[in-house]
């Protein structure tokens, strides 16, 4: 059975290799479904106590945070591949803030019953990178669904 992906979700950090995973979440859905483009804002709201009088981000404060998911979401939209339109899928965009970037990947893919997830592999090399985290990795590890990782072309 070849299978059909009528909701995909794909997830960008906005580097050009989070990027180029768009155009593939678009590739593999089906005419007439939709891909869900996400990008995480990482914020905690309980930083370090030894550390939190450094804490300002873009997500610090209610405006802030408004400013930072209408951003976001802004460029997601600059994102979207112009032949979506033409292949009948729908680009539904999203900014979220959470403090784990994983975490709320997975969450996320559920609350939205994706069919997949794609996202953009940041190539690590070298043995002083293999014991370090990849967050495609541990997506992979973490999700029962379908992932398609990305590198950068």
């Amino acid at each position: 059975m070849i299978p059909k992906y009528a909701r995909v979700l794909v997830v960008t950090d906005f580097s050009s290799t989070g990027d180029n995973a768009i155009g593939h979440a678009f590739a593999i859905t089906e005419p007439g479904g939709q891909v869900h483009m996400l990008h995480i804002i990482k914020h905690s709201d309980a930083p370090s106590p030894l550390y939190a009088h450094y804490v300002v981000d873009e997500a610090s404060s209610l405006d802030k945070r408004k400013k930072a998911i209408q951003g976001a979401e802004d460029h997601l939209r600059s994102l979207i591949p112009p032949e979506a339109a033409a292949k009948q899928v729908e680009a539904v965009v999203a900014a979220v803030v959470a403090p784990e970037v994983v975490l709320c990947t997975v969450n996320e893919a559920s609350k939205r019953k994706v069919d997949a997830i794609v996202l953009g592999a940041h190539v690590r090399r070298g043995l002083g990178n293999l014991l370090k985290h990849s967050v495609a990795m541990d997506v992979l590890s973490e999700c029962d669904l379908p992932v398609l990782l990305v590198r950068k072309t």
